[in-house]
């Protein structure tokens, strides 16, 4: 290397500067084709990565999909298209158990991810790309190394699609590419490189000859030699400065001479030593003696330099001075100590400069020396000053500002301060606190810094929030000082920033936890108090109060009365707890019964401590447990405990390598094992395969290292069934550490898998019911005006919880007008009233959906010397029971109208009390004017005839024992107004359940328009039956009429038809030759005519019967029946070529089997006759329920018809259709509709015309 230096510099510079212009070239081109590759590569690696990412983000929609439909072979046709991405070469879709599920190979499926990796070149470094953290989305990674791009999606359930895609050939293709366009460029850059050396030499190197040679000279200390060159080039430059240069020197070489005698009379100490060991003073001026030394001293007895110095500096001087010495430079700056005569120190700055003759060799060493003593001292009092500075602006808690007084910007910042508002140094201090102050606090913040400004106060504290970079708000409180000047004018700002949100945020926590614990209280049933033992008095939370059955608005009461809630059998033994604690600060933990007024005897279970002061135990704190449930559920309790305690847990142990050495008896029982069984390989025996891996993969490993783990596995029970088990390991150690043991604990969790499962049911129903309650808590900070809301409470105010913030002016503003000054005055009522006050308020609001009742609690905390601090409360929804109580009262006053216009009077009374209560109308019945009292005993019975009294009197002595009421009627007493007939009625509510006495409510109706009513209907019927019976003796006789009419119809009018009939067949027989064409066309109309009126006489005498005739209902099998009725048809439908279709199902209908025969024999014939024209014709014949009906339907592809005429066609001789095209009498669809009727049903039809038609018939089940 040495040589290759020597030789390049030992070049002339006509060649050497050729020489270096090549080889930058060639190092640019190098550089450039380094770049321009590694660029490239990144090209391609994003855009393959790019086109990878939208692939696999089509994939991942279409593998939920399917994997949400548990559709295996779909999922692998879907991995096995991947195969056709270009350079995929491998691809697996692996379930949240590693198992490969879908591959391009099938060999990989069933196989973990890393046997599958296995197969793989690269696997130590895609195995831990495969298998590391689990990332969310789509992934890609680039292993540059292999040219490779592995993916990773995240699918529904915890699967993951991962993908190996080989980008060799999209990096190789690309690469030529860059290669050929390189090496064009690097000929180019060569050429250039060329032609420029070749100009360099021609030209530029002859004219810096003559600038070298004028330097020579120069150098040699010939001043005033010149270069003389000319022109505008650089050389031209600088040879006109060299020139200038040289005469500038010839003028400084006197100006030296002048500061040669001016830094004699300065503190500057110029001196000179010797070649030889110690560097002996050789020449140095009188300002030595500054020092406490006498130059000619130095300088005659040779002192060493050395012994001048300070002994901690004197060595590293001289080994520096000895390098610069032999190595250079020649003139260097030191600093140091030195010894002062008087053995004090002084700093020196020591500039030091060699001189050398021509073979390079030191010959003059001098120096000039500054004492910078005073500099040193000031820099080091400056830096400790900084240093302390330093450590209290970096520290980590606080957040530290210098801020400017005028614009409010921040001026410096430390690291705390950036990271608590979320900003870069940079960012943030091109800022100002102004603009990231909330409005809320910014009025506060600038008021206080005016006042600052002003000279008002010398600084300020305050609490307030900052809006971060991010948008979240920052709680903390800042400390402002102001930095003055001689003036008093404010020159900066300090300001120190402490992070209180989490304090915040604990405070609404607890807020919430005290919040959450009343309700706790209230939905565990129990409750917490407090005793004063010197005062004697009981005070007691809203649940205890709830408990206790006192009035909850008195929570505080005497111990008097606090005693006497206590049932007299256990009061002894609650004073003796409570004497025993007073004296000794004993904790109590008892069990006692109290009274409870509305729900009777409670069972309690009660835990106090006492708490002392001066000595003394004079306060009680304790909570109490309504146990009444748990009390009257003890027998089961103890029984359930005793079969518990039976059943043993599973214990075992074993040796540090998991061999099982000792099993409990349960554990022989509960496995089945036999008493000389070996017990080494017991876990893989005892245990399914899948617990086994849990206790050896997890269990074992987790135990030895934490010393114990729990968990759930499974064993295989006598039977051979898999019992669930809760299973802890316990690792022992001996005192060294070194593992001695592991103990196993199982035990039985089959019951409680069951209650966990009712436990999460009970827990979402417990969810649902909390957000269904529609309630909401808010709190109001009074000296700083701070309001905050639940969640729950937006939409009860009708606000968005993720658009509005929480205020006082919103929530008066979404208040009701007409509520506005009411609570306006009971919140100024309210805060001029003591701690703990609590006020209730039904107010409106108006929301988005419309107007809702509320209910507000608010509860005032004040601080010791009574200034209100805090408002907090709840506000409920109670629109429904607002509603509900103006229906309640809208119900009771129409019931009292109700009662008045029907003369019905109510009562209700209680066995238990003996209380009566009874309506007004209930007085007006008996003949009294209403009272606020019931009528007593005496009035009532005066009010009843004398001969129905003993009934009345025995059934109050019933009713008043609870037993069963009767109903009965009686007459009321004819001295005090005319007779009136009373019934009446009454019902026993049982409450033996809450042993309680049984409740009575009951009616007393005024029934003497009834009892008259009934007495002239009874007139009425004996009148109505005489004429039913005349009646009915007529229509028998008109019946018998009518069927000897009938009789004479289908004899003597169709005997008269038969005859012209066959008179009229002889007469085509006989005499049809002599007949002319127009003859025989009348004999053919008269036959027609004949068999026409035939078939009518036939269809009215049917109508007829079906109309009179009994209907005898019974079993009817529908479908065989249809079938026959369609045998009938045969010929019909073989001639028309007519598809029927049947879907009846097998039942049967409670029907006349003639009539329902009649029907469908209708139905099916009109069906055949309309759609003979079609091509072909379909009957469709069905059946259905409907509406707890069977509905029959027969439906047609025929002529059909419109709907308008739909109610004349079932009446008898309607037709819709010319008799010539579709022959019938018109009484087929009348007789159907009657028949119907006649069996309970119902017909009807729906048409159009060209479109057919369908009949329904509708008969109840």
């Amino acid at each position: 290397m040495s040589a290759l230096r020597h030789g390049l510099l030992g070049m002339s510079g006509r060649r050497l500067v050729p020489l270096l212009i090549f080889l930058v070239a060639l190092l640019a081109i190098g550089i450039r084709y380094q770049h321009q590759m590694g660029r490239m590569t990144a090209e391609v690696e994003a855009i393959e990565a790019q086109r990878l990412r939208d692939r696999l983000g089509i994939d991942q929609n279409r593998l939920d999909v399917r994997m949400g439909m548990s559709d295996p072979l779909m999922l692998r046709r879907i991995v096995g298209a991947l195969g056709l991405h270009d350079g995929m070469e491998h691809a697996y879709l692996v379930s949240p158990q590693n198992v490969v599920l879908a591959s391009l190979s099938r060999a990989d499926i069933g196989r973990t991810l890393d046997e599958a990796l296995a197969q793989v070149d690269e696997r130590e470094r895609l195995r831990a790309l495969f298998n590391g953290p689990v990332r969310t989305g789509i992934d890609i990674s680039v292993v540059r190394e292999a040219s490779l791009l592995t993916g990773w999606v995240t699918l529904l359930d915890g699967h993951r699609l991962g993908v190996l895609v080989d980008i060799s050939v999209p990096l190789a293709q690309r690469r030529q590419q860059a290669q050929r366009e390189l090496a064009v460029e690097a000929l180019a850059a060569l050429g250039v490189a060329t032609l420029l050396a070749l100009l360099l030499h021609l030209i530029w190197f002859r004219r810096a000859q003559k600038l070298v040679t004028a330097l020579e000279h120069m150098g040699a200390g010939d001043l005033s030699a010149r270069a003389g060159l000319t022109g505008e080039d650089e050389l031209a430059l600088i040879g006109r400065a060299t020139d200038h240069m040289a005469g500038q020197l010839e003028t400084d070489r006197a100006v030296a001479l002048h500061l040669s005698e001016l830094v004699n009379r300065s503190p500057l100490v110029v001196i000179e030593w010797r070649l030889a060991p110690g560097w002996p003073v050789h020449y140095v001026n009188d300002n030595i003696r500054q020092w406490g030394y006498d130059p000619h001293a130095l300088v005659a007895g040779g002192v060493p330099f050395v012994s001048l110095l300070h002994p901690d500096d004197a060595g590293w001087v001289g080994a520096e001075v000895d390098r610069f010495l032999e190595h250079g430079p020649d003139e260097y700056h030191q600093e140091y100590r030195i010894l002062r005569a008087d053995g004090a120190t002084a700093w020196v700055h020591d500039h030091t400069r060699h001189e050398r003759n021509e073979l390079g060799q030191v010959v003059r060493i001098s120096g000039i020396l500054l004492d910078i003593s005073a500099q040193k001292e000031a820099q080091q009092a400056q830096r400790e000053q900084a240093e302390l500075l330093r450590m209290f602006y970096e520290l980590p808690f606080l957040g530290m500002a210098i801020s400017s007084p005028t614009d409010k910007r921040w001026m410096q910042v430390n690291d705390q301060l950036c990271e608590i508002l979320g900003y870069p140094r940079e960012e943030l201090l091109r800022k100002n606190w102004a603009e990231m102050t909330p409005p809320g606090d910014l009025e506060r913040n600038v008021a206080l810094f005016d006042e600052l400004i002003a000279g008002q106060r010398s600084g300020y504290r305050m609490s307030k929030r900052f809006v971060r970079k991010d948008g979240r708000m920052v709680h903390a409180e800042i400390d402002v000082r102001a930095v003055r000047d001689e003036r008093g004018q404010v020159r900066q700002l300090f300001a120190t920033i402490q992070d209180v949100t989490e304090r915040h945020r604990y405070e609404q926590t607890l807020q919430q936890m005290q919040d959450q614990m009343l309700k706790a209280q209230r939905i565990g049933n129990m409750g917490s108090w407090t005793m004063d033992l010197r005062r004697r008095t009981f005070v007691a939370s809203p649940q205890a109060l709830v408990i206790y059955g006192t009035d909850p608005g008195r929570p505080e009461m005497t111990l008097e009365e606090a005693d006497a809630l206590v049932v007299p059998e256990d009061r002894a033994l609650v004073r003796e707890a409570v004497q025993r604690g007073a004296s000794t600060g004993e904790p109590s933990d008892l069990r006692c019964r109290v009274l409870n007024p509305v729900r009777g005897v409670r069972h309690l279970h009660v835990r106090a401590e006492f708490e002392p002061e001066d000595g003394q135990f004079v306060r009680c704190v304790g909570m109490v447990v309504d146990e009444t449930d748990l009390v009257e559920a003890q027998r089961d309790r103890d029984r359930l405990v005793s079969v518990l305690e039976a059943t043993p847990d599973i214990v075992s142990m074993a040796n540090p390598r998991g061999e099982v050495f000792y099993y409990n008896r349960a554990g022989y029982e509960v496995l089945g094992l036999p008493e000389d069984a070996p017990l080494a390989d017991a876990i893989g025996r005892v245990h399914p395969e899948w617990a086994v891996r849990i206790v050896k993969e997890q269990g074992i490993p987790v135990a030895i290292a934490q010393g114990r783990w729990l968990g759930e596995t499974a064993v295989y029970g006598a039977d051979g069934r898999e019992i669930p088990m809760s299973q802890m390991i316990l690792s022992h150690h001996g005192a060294d550490g070194q593992l001695m043991y592991l103990s196993t604990i199982l035990r039985d969790i089959s019951e409680r898998k069951v209650a966990e499962a009712a436990l999460r049911e009970q827990g979402r129903v417990l969810a649902e019911a909390q957000e269904l309650s529609r309630m909401g808590n808010w709190r109001i900070d009074l000296p700083s005006r701070q309001v905050s809301w639940s969640r729950g409470l937006f939409p009860l105010l009708g606000f968005d919880p993720d658009a509005d913030q929480a205020s006082m002016e919103n929530f008066m503003a979404s208040m009701h007008p007409d509520d506005r000054p009411r609570m306006q005055q009971t919140m100024r009522e309210h805060l001029a009233g003591k701690d703990g006050d609590t006020r209730v308020v039904d107010h409106r609001v108006v929301t988005p959906a419309g107007v809702r009742y509320l209910e507000t609690r608010a509860r005032l905390s004040c601080d010791g010397q009574g200034k209100p601090m805090r408002l907090f409360g709840t506000t409920m929804d109670v629109t429904e029971r607002v509603l509900a109580s103006q229906v309640v009262t809208d119900l009771k006053d129409m019931l009292e109208q109700a009662e008045t216009v029907s003369l019905l009077g109510s009562w209700a009374g209680d066995a238990g009390t003996q209380r009566l209560n009874v309506s007004a109308q209930l007085f007006r019945n008996l003949g009294l004017e209403p009272a606020a009292r019931p009528p007593t005993d005496a009035q009532y019975l005066d009010r009843i005839h004398p001969d129905d009294r003993p009934m009345v009197m025995d059934d109050m002595r019933t009713i008043r024992a609870g037993g069963p009421p009767k109903d009965f009627v009686f007459r009321t007493n004819p001295a005090h107004g005319p007779v009136r007939w009373m019934r009446r009625t009454a019902r026993r509510i049982d409450r033996s359940a809450e042993k309680l006495q049984p409740r009575y409510i009951g009616t007393l109706l005024d029934i003497t328009e009834s009892v008259h009513a009934e007495e002239q209907l009874r007139h009425i019927n004996q009148a109505l039956e005489q004429r039913v019976a005349e009646r009915t003796a007529q229509l028998s006789q008109a019946n018998q009429e009518l069927e000897a009419f009938s009789y004479t119809v289908s004899h003597d009018l169709k005997a008269p038809l038969r005859g012209i009939d066959g008179y009229s067949q002889l007469l085509v027989e006989e005499y049809g030759d002599k007949l002319d064409e127009e003859g025989r066309h009348f004999v053919r109309r008269i036959r027609h005519g004949v068999q026409q009126m035939g078939a009518l006489i036939s269809d009215l005498l049917e109508y007829s019967r079906m109309e009179r005739r009994d209907m005898a209902a019974g079993p009817v099998a529908i479908r065989p029946l249809v079938e026959s009725i369609l045998e009938s048809f045969h010929a019909d439908i073989e001639r028309q070529g007519a598809q029927v279709r049947t879907g009846l199902e097998d039942f049967t209908l409670a029907l006349d089997r003639e009539g329902i025969s009649v029907v469908l024999r209708n139905l099916i014939g009109n069906a055949l006759k309309f759609s003979r024209d079609s091509s072909p014709p379909v009957v469709e014949i069905g059946s259905c329920l409907k509406n707890g009906c069977r509905v029959l339907w027969v439906r047609d592809n025929g002529v059909g018809f419109d709907m308008k005429y739909h109610d004349r066609m079932f009446g008898i001789f309607q037709r819709l259709n010319r008799a010539e095209e579709f022959p019938g009498t018109g009484v087929g669809l009348a007789l159907v509709a009657k028949a119907v009727q006649r069996m309970g049903g119902r017909v009807w039809a729906e048409s159009a015309p060209g479109a057919g038609a369908t009949f329904y018939l509708e008969f109840p089940l």
